[in-house]
């Protein structure tokens, strides 16, 4: 009877189950691991998509720097028309819009009726220098003059763009801001107000900044616009932490092969 009683003892105390605080316990540790996890791999995911767009944007500018640094040294002084934002050597044309221009459809080049951020557009006569001209189209259409090719695809926009000339010396200075493209993906050139509250230069706002230096009235003292990634929301500058959005900003001094006459 008593080894019975030992034995039906024994029997209880394997089948005993887990108590609803053990159970509790383990549920709470793994859903700990399991964040830690889900965590590190957004954040491992995030890295390499920031690295990815911003390796994307660095190819692209400095392929465009490339470029145009080796036809300034092997061609003729080039033609500057910022209003019509071209430069014009002999026989290659470089013709841009930034992301502000083809937003709202004012862009001043277009190929076959549709606008692009840079094209480059190689001549077979020597008359390139045509197209910087007053009264040159804004339309560039298939020819057998020359080859035009985008030179920037859908990936990667210009934010701002700046081409200056010196008469006395011959260089060529460009300034340039590629960032990734798309509303949600852009960079803003933005700054604090007197009040306090964040505000972005576009248009012609952002023309003179990028171009003669000139900054808004109401900015902050001690402060000067900066690029930053985030969004616009009531009229005001967040910024924000977007995977997506990558920009690179360069300034250059090229070398001509002589002096505008």
């Amino acid at each position: 009877m008593k080894k019975m009683l030992m034995q039906n003892s024994y029997q209880a105390r394997e089948e005993r189950g887990f108590t609803l605080i053990e159970v509790t316990l383990s549920m709470g540790f793994i859903a700990f691991i399991i964040t830690i996890l889900a965590t590190t791999t957004v954040n491992i995911v995030r890295t390499y998509t920031k690295g990815m767009w911003m390796s994307q944007v660095n190819s692209a500018g400095q392929q465009i720097i490339a470029d145009l640094g080796t036809t300034a040294r092997y061609n003729s002084a080039p033609d500057v028309n910022n209003e019509k934002q071209r430069i014009c050597f002999d026989n290659i044309v470089y013709a841009w819009n930034t992301a502000d221009d083809i937003k709202d459809r004012s862009g001043k080049n277009q190929y076959n009726g549709a606008q692009y951020s840079l094209l480059r557009i190689e001549f077979n006569d020597g008359k390139g220098k045509n197209l910087c001209r007053s009264n040159s189209s804004n339309n560039i259409n298939n020819s057998s003059d020359y080859t035009v090719s985008i030179a920037m695809g859908r990936g990667v926009q210009i934010m701002a763009i700046s081409v200056k000339q010196s008469t006395l010396r011959p260089l060529l200075e460009l300034k340039l801001t590629a960032s990734t493209n798309g509303d949600n993906n852009r960079p803003y050139l933005s700054y604090t107000g007197r009040d306090g509250s964040m505000q972005t230069l576009t248009g012609s706002g952002l023309r003179s900044y990028y171009n003669d230096g000139i900054a808004p009235s109401n900015i902050k003292d001690g402060e000067k616009p900066t690029w930053r990634c985030g969004d616009i929301i009531d009229g005001t500058f967040t910024p924000s932490d977007n995977q997506y959005c990558a920009f690179a900003s360069y300034d250059v001094i090229m070398y001509e092969r002589s002096i505008k006459q």
